[in-house]
């Protein structure tokens, strides 16, 4: 396992990533909206770890993690895999926690932008590694999370020991929650040469979400993670 630490500014946040996650992402950027996102992304920024893990390994070693369909049509003939994690420290759930007990439209505010903030760092680690591996001839697939498509959140504690082993950074609680909270676990594949690493997810990245067919954001057009981004690198 390797740890990284990537630096604030390294790490852009569109506000219409927190305004989807509010279910306002059509509203206008009022004054008082723009103080207010402004103030918390600032409190998150400040408090976050901005720390991600990865952990490369022969998928054939990860077989018994690796269950379902759906990630392994992901995953292609990809005879690697790459597990990237990232989290922002237990500091932001202790600012949620807290600002819960005094203003609750503040909180929910605070919370989509540390929602939003995680992903943003999960985007740019993805985005590092992709740059790396390039260096290398080595293509890496999209992410892919357990609890997408019939990829069982069971599957989460043991990717959690394979990359932390004895030491976790990032953990499961007896809820069956990561702590701390703003903390992503995704599965991504490792391929040779120029070929794509994955294939149904190459097509159509909403196909296998339960959502699929009453997504309000992609009725409106727009994708949740970075799909489209790279399926234009691709193209």
């Amino acid at each position: 396992m390797y740890s990284y630490q990537l630096e604030p500014q390294d790490i852009p946040l569109e506000r219409r990533s927190v305004l989807r996650l509010l279910g306002r992402e059509t509203a206008k950027f009022t004054a008082a909206l723009e103080q207010s996102l402004t103030k918390q992304e600032a409190l998150i920024r400040a408090k976050s770890q901005h720390r991600y893990f990865v952990c490369r390994e022969r998928r054939s070693d990860m077989a018994h993690l690796l269950v379902g369909e759906d990630i392994q049509r992901h995953l292609g003939t990809c005879p690697e895999v790459v597990i990237l994690a990232v989290s922002l420290g237990p500091e932001p759930d202790l600012l949620i926690r807290r600002a819960q007990l005094q203003d609750m439209g503040e909180a929910m505010v605070l919370d989509a932008v540390a929602s939003a903030y995680v992903e943003a760092l999960a985007d740019a680690a993805e985005e590092r590694l992709r740059k790396h591996f390039r260096k290398f001839d080595l293509v890496l697939s999209t992410r892919f999370a357990p609890g997408y498509g019939d990829f069982p959140l069971s599957s989460l504690q043991g990717l959690l020991e394979f990359v932390f082993g004895a030491n976790p950074q990032i953990y499961c609680d007896t809820k069956g929650l990561m702590q701390p909270l703003k903390s992503i676990v995704t599965v991504l594949g490792l391929m040779p040469g120029k070929q794509l690493a994955v294939s149904a997810m190459t097509e159509d990245a909403c196909s296998l979400c339960f959502m699929a067919g009453r997504c309000a954001l992609r009725s409106r057009g727009g994708y949740c993670g970075n799909f489209k981004q790279f399926q234009a690198e691709r193209n």
